[in-house]
């Protein structure tokens, strides 16, 4: 997936990035402690979570491909219509109907961002162009790269008020 094609690249870590904000202090490239989205990356894909390990997390986890519900529709038509609760509940209906052990919540979490990256390379961006005020290519991949980050976030790491 996404984590082999891509490898992260090393940059500053939390701690270095508030000393170069707060400080003004830079760190030398040689000193950096924490893996990032490489660029290469960040052009197809955006950055859809905020850590590259929790991404990792995501596209490692193995999963019982027997229990996963799979997804036939489009990307698009997918993080518009398509919830997470629903994609769980018919992965656990399916693994019920088959005797099979449901998935944890780390593996359906992992299952789903597995799913929306596969979608997500297989989709006809050129499809999106004239729609929702979209009107090249750049602006279709944009869309793109803010729908897979929206519906990762919104599911496996949600924010605390």
């Amino acid at each position: 997936m996404s984590v082999d094609k891509y490898p992260p690249v090393w940059g500053p870590s939390f701690k270095q990035e508030q000393l170069k904000i707060f400080s003004g202090q830079d760190t030398d490239p040689s000193q950096f402690r924490s893996l990032h989205f490489s660029e290469e990356f960040k052009a197809i894909y955006g950055t859809p979570v905020l850590y590259y390990l929790a991404w990792e997390r995501l596209m490692t986890v193995r999963v019982d491909n027997r229990v996963l519900r799979k997804l036939r529709k489009s990307f698009v038509w997918i993080v518009q219509h398509k919830s997470f609760l629903d994609y769980c509940k018919q992965s656990d209906d399916l693994a019920c109907e088959q005797s099979l052990p449901v998935l944890t919540r780390r593996e359906m979490e992992g299952g789903w961002a597995q799913a929306l990256v596969y979608k997500y390379d297989n989709e006809d961006v050129r499809s999106l162009i004239g729609a929702n005020k979209i009107n090249s290519m750049e602006d279709a991949m944009d869309w793109m790269r803010g729908a897979l980050q929206r519906t990762v976030e919104k599911v496996c790491f949600r924010r605390v008020s």
